[in-house]
């Protein structure tokens, strides 16, 4: 709903990929790892959160990074472009998002669901995203930063 003139936000597109929920223990450094189980259910590769721990050669206490999911033989290409992420989204192409707390800490989750909107007050073009969260174990919606396409 535009705030201004309280006409409708209409909705333009949408690309939404029913990730299965994959939750992760609190305190835990799985939010990566436990997307990655939950893409993999998808994709039929079916590896777990321990098993892709097990190749990396890290412990359930130890943080898992993208350089280790490498090492797992997943393959990325970085991309903050909000009109490029949903380009390659409708393209059937799965991603990881990263959040960057500005701390030195982060989060990783399973892009889900992206909307393609336009705005009911100035009539622009902005969008929405709903990931697969295992923080959370639900689908959240972000505030989108940066999205890590993984390469098949």
């Amino acid at each position: 709903m535009g705030f201004l003139t309280g006409k409708p936000n209409e909705l333009i597109d949408q690309v939404d990929f029913g990730f299965e929920h994959v939750g992760q223990g609190e305190g835990t450094n799985d939010c990566l790892v436990k997307s990655a189980e939950s893409y993999e259910r998808r994709s039929g590769q079916g590896r777990t959160a321990d098993k892709i721990r097990k190749v990396i050669g890290k412990t359930d206490d130890q943080l898992v990074t993208v350089n280790d999911m490498e090492k797992a033989g997943y393959k990325f290409k970085f991309v903050s472009d909000k009109n490029g992420a949903f380009v390659r989204m409708k393209n059937n192409q799965s991603a990881f998002h990263l959040q960057n707390h500005g701390d030195g800490t982060g989060h990783a989750t399973l892009a889900n669901r992206m909307q393609m909107l336009k705005s009911g007050d100035t009539g622009k073009i902005f969008y929405r995203l709903y990931t697969m969260d295992p923080a959370s174990s639900q689908y959240t919606r972000t505030r989108i930063s940066m999205f890590l396409f993984i390469i098949e």
